[in-house]
């Protein structure tokens, strides 16, 4: 039996793609908590400053740009499929590891 064979390959890419997958989800989580927490407290803090009459938020220009970064991160999103097809064994592993580490995260 060789340790390094096709079984033991498809096992070690599983694995591998397991752990990067739990990792990357687990600080995805984590980052993107505090990323919402900071976001929050500055959006309360702009509320406030305008509720108070400090500032003035033109909302119509603040709602043209978000419209332009979420239609230009749509056009950005195709993927060639030849090497994802090549890997799938790492990336079954390595969305699986992403979902426990988001859950766990």
């Amino acid at each position: 039996m060789d340790p390094l064979g096709i079984g033991g390959l498809l096992t070690s890419q599983i694995a591998i793609g397991g752990i990067i997958g739990f990792f990357i989800g687990f600080a995805i989580k984590k980052i993107t908590k505090v990323a919402l927490f900071i976001l929050g407290v500055f959006f309360i803090a702009l509320l406030y400053l305008e509720y108070n009459g400090y500032i003035v938020i033109n909302y119509a220009k603040f709602e043209e740009a978000f419209g332009k970064i979420g239609s230009s991160i749509a056009g950005q999103l195709a993927v060639p499929a030849t090497p994802i097809l090549t890997n799938i064994p790492l990336l079954g592993g390595f969305g699986v590891g992403f979902i426990i580490g988001l859950k766990k995260g």
